[in-house]
């Protein structure tokens, strides 16, 4: 059942060139960018084309590059437990070795080491793991465009599939989040005859044995993924067109349709950070603008956050509920901060660590703005200091050296080089491997 009630939406209408508020352009980088992660202000994990995904330390900066050899996969969503725990879903249109469908990425050595896992392994399979949605107990729902849905109970370790959707329910599948182990919803489209399309949510309340519609949205634009977002079992919000937001509060029997953005703009992601704060992109494609649209009252109101030209955002990912990333496939790093943050003493510092990881030695070089008091140290995960290299020492403004000679005993692992200044204390992280 549809309750057709159009909700007003604070819409903005005078923007600067690229950013309002406390956006900013952190980088554009000659690649391009599929899937986004941030963990904080300065690290975050990305995803492109042609087997390449990358790490970054200080925002998105700098990249560290990582790629599959001999691959034109397509690499695209990103989940992260913890600092070394990474997965990336990726696949492939094309049925030749070196281009396999439906693979999952994994590492649990911070990127040291990778692990590749095809979720469809049946001939000829094709299709691209587009979406994680990672639990806490360590559960992971994997979602491919064309195969399906995969579960696995030990973070990534091994994978089976849940059951298809019923037969023609639809033809390739875009977001799903599971609430529990029992309640989850997937949202895909469907072709129905020539310019006749539509997305389709459907919901299951016994782990995937059986799924039941509960919305369907007529859509000109399906080309564009589309990822929706569930706040508990009962209240959810869904992507349309002609700026419409779909909303439920009773899980899903009925909806709302919430007027965000203009008649000409297609919703396409959407995630909250917390229960009131979520963003929105979209995509004008007449204009050829995008925008991000923000709410602080749980979905009640949004207004525009963000609004850039002559590109659209390909994924974003909040990790509080004033910070995140927003990336497009021209690779641009857009990043939202808050002012003063250690982001912003970070950037000042300009830090870098190589090579990273390290066996015996590795170099650490900053910046500084002015004659400072500085401490470096190395730090263990738990925060405890293994190594100083400089304590309370004065140094002038200006680029400084340091190459680090890591202890011998120091155990293989993630650790983290803080740089303490009157500003501040900002801390880059240093992944130190076995001996050769």
């Amino acid at each position: 059942m549809m309750k057709h009630l159009l909700l007003p939406a604070l819409l903005a209408h005078t923007l600067t060139p690229f950013a309002q508020g406390q956006w900013q352009l952190s980088q554009q980088h000659t690649t391009t960018f599929n899937g986004v992660y941030g963990l904080d202000a300065q690290h975050l994990w990305l995803s492109g084309y042609n087997g390449e995904f990358f790490r970054s330390t200080d925002g998105g900066v700098q990249l560290d590059s990582f790629k599959i050899p001999d691959s034109y996969s397509i690499m695209n969503d990103i989940a992260v437990r913890n600092d070394s725990l990474v997965l990336i879903g990726g696949g492939c249109y094309f049925t030749f070795d070196q281009c396999p469908g439906d693979i999952v990425l994994r590492t649990d050595t911070s990127g040291t080491g990778w692990q590749i896992s095809m979720l469809d392994t049946s001939p000829f399979s094709i299709g691209v793991v587009h979406q994680f949605d990672l639990h806490p107990d360590g559960q992971i729902f994997a979602l491919s465009d064309y195969s399906g849905i995969f579960h696995s109970p030990d973070l990534g370790a091994t994978w089976t599939p849940v059951p298809a959707m019923p037969a023609a329910s639809l033809n390739t599948y875009s977001a799903l989040q599971f609430l529990d182990n029992q309640t989850g919803y997937v949202l895909g489209t469907k072709y129905h005859q020539a310019n006749d399309y539509s997305f389709r949510l459907f919901k299951t309340v016994n782990g995937g044995q059986d799924w039941t519609m509960v919305l369907e949205i007529p859509s000109t634009d399906i080309v564009n993924q589309r990822v929706f977002h569930f706040l508990n079992t009962e209240t959810g919000f869904v992507p349309g067109d002609a700026g419409i937001l779909y909303r439920t509060t009773d899980g899903g029997q009925t909806w709302t349709e919430q007027q965000v953005g203009s008649a000409d703009e297609y919703l396409q992601r959407i995630q909250f950070a917390g229960n009131q704060t979520g963003y929105l992109s979209t995509l004008n494609a007449t204009l050829w603008q995008s925008r991000i649209y923000r709410s602080t009252d749980g979905g009640q109101n949004w207004s525009v956050d963000l609004q850039v030209d002559t590109a659209y955002f390909s994924d974003l990912h909040f990790y509080e509920p004033n910070g995140g990333y927003a990336v497009t496939p021209y690779g641009h790093i857009y990043e939202r901060t808050v002012a003063n943050s250690t982001k912003e003493r970070a950037r000042n510092q300009t830090v870098k660590v190589y090579p990273n990881p390290a066996y015996e030695f590795t170099t650490l070089q900053y910046i500084l703005k002015q004659t400072e008091i500085v401490s470096i140290r190395l730090l263990d995960l738990q925060g405890k200091v293994v190594h100083t290299i400089l304590e309370n020492e004065l140094r002038t403004s200006g680029v400084h050296q340091h190459t680090i000679a890591l202890p011998a005993n120091l155990p293989a692992g993630l650790y983290s080089i803080s740089i303490t200044t009157g500003n501040g204390t900002t801390a880059v992280r240093l992944v130190k491997q076995g001996t050769h």
